[in-house]
């Protein structure tokens, strides 16, 4: 995950709630948040995720790491910023079945697996 790739210094341009958010994100294991969370649970979180997503990509914009470019695609595939400069998580019938669906795993699209069985 990306954040985890960045050093002291870049993390310090991040206010605390948002470290700790993005702390406690980083510890959690991806299945066992999307498995053990309901559906509310899940949409309740999506949007603060994606909030935290747009502040990264704003912050570091410039990096070209392979974690970096893992979290725009997903990021990108996943949300969307309103004209009014709203954070959303796109409708799920407007996201491609090739899409990232996860940045712990960038083969997580379901017709790519399925095409390298």
């Amino acid at each position: 995950m990306f954040f985890k790739t960045l050093d002291s210094a870049a993390k310090a341009t991040l206010l605390l709630t948002e470290l700790e958010q993005l702390e406690k994100l980083t510890a959690e294991k991806a299945l066992k948040t999307v498995y053990c969370s309901t559906r509310e649970e899940l949409k309740g979180r999506l949007q603060p995720i994606g909030i935290i997503g747009y502040k990264l990509l704003s912050l570091f914009g410039n990096l070209q790491t392979e974690a970096f470019l893992l979290l725009k695609r997903v990021y990108n595939e996943q949300y969307k910023v309103s004209d009014s400069q709203q954070v959303e998580p796109r409708p799920k019938e407007k996201i491609s079945s090739s899409s990232a669906q996860s940045p712990h795993d960038p083969q997580s699209a379901t017709a790519t697996k399925e095409a390298k069985r």
